[in-house]
């Protein structure tokens, strides 16, 4: 199975919510570190003590994960052997490599070193235990059976379980192209090259849009045993879901349809860094006329207009957008929009009572206070970029 790479688009959140998940940063180095998961079913080995506890860990969550929908033994005679290997001492150059055994084994080779990531690590267990499941029930020759959607479908499923917000990530991403139509996807082999993070996410769509087609869980149940055993994928989806389809177009208008209902019924709770950043970029500036023309400020120059009707009501407006796109803005870029609509708010000069001119003081008390918010929002801004992209770097977009 090949390995996924480059996804990982989550919020600030994560970081709270999902800290524990991140990579070891700090490694205590042995000469050699083993430890099985509670349930048997992997066996981890390393050199470094802290990543083979983190990724024993990520192994029982997976284990809890996939005995929801397949019938993963406990306390197997051959459990999964995952090694991970320093990047000075690997032969290979993947992220990963899952290597079936002739007496039935699953090895799993984890190249790992500083630019190890979350994602091909989960995907790597989901590609063991699901080709070492197949060989449990079906024997040795189903391991390559075993569907390259399905284990992409696994390593999505587990990436979201630890990480939570990863799923709004995985919905962006569905959305910035047309869905891969059900037999592309039920179908392809990899290796995938620059479509994989499309056909992987894909896949988990397809995983979550099959479970919510299928009346009972049992039944789902038997759906990925037949996926997992090989079995022809028209077959299954004929057999587990009469009724909705009764050729093959109608089967991907099926899953057209499925796909909207279930990507964009799933509204992240806040808009992702990148674009709230842009948001912000767009109404740092106000466009408003002045003598028969449009003129576009921000910045300082907002100062100089604070006296001009057409500019008081521009900038007025923009303090309404902030309080409208405040409550989706990303938790990293808040105290930004927050500035941005004060500073909007002080830029409109002194409070005016009627027709009365306000007086020098006043109009010189309101200045100082916009320069002390216009100097905020600077900071404000400059220090969530740095947040961006310091948390870019810890999770290794």
């Amino acid at each position: 199975m090949p390995p996924v790479k480059g996804l990982s688009h989550l919020l600030l959140f994560c970081l709270a919510v999902c800290g524990a998940s991140a990579l070891p940063a700090q490694e205590i180095e042995t000469d050699f570190s083993e430890r099985y998961s509670s349930d048997g079913v992997f066996h981890v080995v390393g050199t470094s003590y802290n990543a083979v506890q983190f990724t024993t860990q990520m192994a029982e969550r997976l284990s809890r994960l996939a005995r929801r929908y397949l019938p993963v033994p406990k306390d197997p005679p051959q459990p999964v052997l995952v090694k991970l290997v320093p990047e000075e001492l690997a032969d290979f150059t993947a992220p990963f490599l899952v290597r079936p055994q002739v007496n039935g084994g699953v090895h799993v080779l984890v190249r790992w070193g500083v630019d190890t990531r979350f994602e091909d690590v989960a995907q790597a267990l989901a590609s063991g235990l699901l080709q070492r499941t197949a060989i449990w029930h079906y024997g040795p020759e189903a391991a390559p059976k075993v569907p390259d959607w399905l284990e992409l479908a696994f390593g999505q499923e587990l990436i979201i379980d630890i990480r939570p917000a990863a799923i709004d990530y995985q919905r962006e991403l569905a959305l910035e192209t047309p869905p891969m139509s059900i037999a592309a996807i039920t179908t392809a082999e990899g290796p995938f090259g620059a479509d994989l993070p499309e056909i992987a996410v894909d896949s988990g769509w397809l995983f979550r849009f099959l479970e919510v087609q299928t009346k009972t869980t049992a039944a789902f149940r038997r759906v990925c045993s037949a996926f997992l055993a090989g079995m022809n994928p028209n077959a299954i989806l004929v057999k587990a879901y009469p009724g909705h389809f009764d050729s093959a177009r109608e089967l991907e208008l099926w899953w057209a349809v499925g796909f909207e209902a279930t990507v964009r019924g799933r509204q992240p709770p806040f808009a992702s860094m990148e674009a709230s950043r842009e948001l912000i970029t767009g109404m740092a500036f106000v466009t408003f006329q002045t003598d028969g023309a449009d003129l576009r400020v921000a910045g300082q120059k907002l100062w100089d207009w604070h006296d001009n009707p057409e500019a008081r009501l521009a900038m007025q407006q923009r303090v309404r957008e902030v309080k409208i796109e405040i409550q989706k803005v990303n938790p990293v870029y808040f105290n930004s929009l927050l500035s941005l609509g004060l500073l909007y708010d002080s830029a409109r000069g002194p409070k005016r009572d009627g027709e009365e001119a306000p007086s020098e003081e006043a109009i010189a008390e309101a200045q100082a206070v916009f320069e002390e918010a216009l100097a905020r929002f600077a900071l404000d801004f400059q220090t969530a970029q740095t947040q961006e992209l310091e948390i870019r770097r810890l999770l290794r977009w």
